[in-house]
């Protein structure tokens, strides 16, 4: 979650794309809502309407974690590579790691014991924050990447990452169909995070038509091509993109899951649907980095508020999905959102994420203007 990673210049930076970290931070405050809360937990107790609603927001955001990956990529391979700027996260995954675990061995007595805080020092060994683990140990590869990146041919780098879409994506649903599978994790895990670079990285440099680009010369090759580049270069087919994913998993997940729970009583399975190397949920990442990084924001009053608070949506991570937090504060806490009527359990779903990332944005901000009187940012 690299948002103060790859400073540019007025000139140079897209603002789209910190509005792209923005939305996927609520994205994330949404997913955590959703299954820290209790809602994806609790929801098969309701009628099955209100269990399409939560999946329909489920699947909607579980491609955020994927676009700061991607994003990572779509900066840093142009951006100067200094270590200072990991160690600048560092201290900030610190600082509230300690401050939260130490926070609540006071205020829920019992709840925190003394090896926790001892592990709370170490906020990469003792992965309080897995995505903040898997991005600090894929960090210090960014160089290799970005060489390669640099020295590569266009096709290479295609077949690369097609190759490894097929393997660790394609392959990853297999097992629904025929018992086939090539276990990542989910997509937790830095090789996974590193391919997202990668894929990130490619998408600066040729754009994304470039990965459906056919070799050859005849004339239906040079059509293909044409429609591609044509399909590629509109925002609204960028958004049909996105939204196609979402529905065409929705759609294919909530059979499934009802058909596997009904014959086999479990849901493992049918979770690589909707996990973090879904071929659809990268394909919703791929095309909302598409379509944020063409936006042109030209007013002044939204650059500043964008300027402002793109910085602070590490922080919000930070501290919502704190690993004692989760435990002792969300763990459950939403679930009674599901006795809501139907019509206003969407508004509760959008409305508290909302929330808590604008609570959580505050106290990062008081945060940033102490790191800066204590001059550690």
């Amino acid at each position: 979650l690299n948002m103060e990673l790859n400073r540019l210049t007025s000139n140079d930076r897209n603002y789209g794309i910190d509005l792209l970290r923005m939305l996927c931070m609520y994205f994330v405050c949404m997913l955590h809502t959703l299954s820290h809360g209790g809602l994806l937990a609790n929801a098969s107790d309701y009628e099955p309407v209100k269990v399409y609603i939560v999946y329909f927001f489920k699947i909607a955001a579980c491609c955020a974690v994927d676009c700061f990956a991607l994003i990572s990529g779509y900066v840093g391979v142009k951006a100067k590579f200094k270590y200072s700027n990991i160690l600048r996260l560092w201290l900030q995954a610190l600082f509230y790691n300690v401050i939260l675990t130490v926070l609540l061995y006071f205020w829920i007595p019992g709840s925190i014991s003394l090896k926790s805080i001892i592990k709370a020092f170490f906020p990469v060994s003792s992965a309080s924050y897995w995505y903040f683990t898997s991005y600090f140990i894929m960090f210090f590869s960014i160089p290799l990447m970005n060489t390669v990146m640099w020295n590569q041919s266009r096709q290479s780098l295609q077949q690369f990452i097609l190759t490894i879409y097929f393997l660790f994506s394609i392959c990853s649903i297999l097992p629904i169909l025929c018992g086939i599978s090539v276990p990542i994790l989910y997509g937790y895990s830095p090789f996974w995070l590193a391919y997202l670079y990668i894929l990130g990285a490619y998408i600066r440099l040729y754009g994304v038509e470039s990965l459906f680009i056919l070799r050859g010369n005849g004339k239906w090759t040079a059509r293909l091509n044409a429609v591609v580049a044509w399909f590629f270069s509109r925002q609204p087919m960028r958004l049909l993109v996105y939204l196609t994913c979402v529905i065409s998993t929705l759609l294919l997940y909530m059979p499934v899951h009802n058909f596997i729970i009904r014959v086999l009583g479990r849901e493992p399975i049918c979770r690589k649907l909707i996990a973090h190397n879904s071929p659809t949920v990268i394909l919703a990442a791929i095309a909302l980095l598409d379509l944020f990084s063409h936006i042109k924001l030209s007013a002044d009053c939204v650059r500043k508020i964008i300027v402002f608070c793109s910085p602070l949506a590490f922080g919000v991570y930070l501290i919502h999905d704190q690993i004692r937090c989760r435990q002792l504060l969300m763990s459950g806490a939403f679930k009674r959102l599901l006795e809501l009527p139907v019509a206003f359990l969407p508004v509760a779903i959008v409305l508290i994420p909302f929330s808590i990332y604008v609570v959580c944005s505050i106290i990062d901000y008081m945060r940033l203007k102490l790191f800066k009187v204590a001059r550690l940012c």
